[in-house]
């Protein structure tokens, strides 16, 4: 079993190779992570891969034609936005999968309890 659990999010723009800091904590990291780690998985099957999510994706600006969205930085909108590309890479991951004994999961653990 493979969890990706990771978090980051910056107050101000960090670029990290010249990409922006959430995106590549929060997306890049993991999705490479488990790229790599799929040879090992497969062998160990039945196996999983949970990347936990966030309701942050909905922050995300959904717009896909340009690589950085028009508008000044700002952190919850970028965590958001490599969130929902994790998802998406979830997504993708488990239809690649299907019918080879591993299963994909996004999971979300919600906020904070109720006060």
């Amino acid at each position: 079993m493979l969890v990706n659990n990771i978090g980051a999010m910056f107050a101000d723009r960090t670029d990290l190779g010249g990409v922006e800091a959430s995106f590549v904590v929060n997306h890049l990291s993991p999705a490479l992570l488990t790229e790599l780690l799929l040879p090992a998985l497969r062998a160990g099957a039945p196996s999983r891969v949970v990347n936990v999510t966030t309701g942050a994706v909905t922050l995300a600006k959904k717009v896909f034609d340009q690589v950085e969205p028009p508008g000044g930085y700002y952190g919850f909108h970028w965590y958001g936005r490599a969130k929902l590309a994790n998802l998406a890479h979830t997504l993708d991951l488990a239809k690649r999968l299907e019918g080879s004994g591993m299963s994909v999961f996004a999971a979300d653990p919600g906020g904070p309890p109720p006060t």
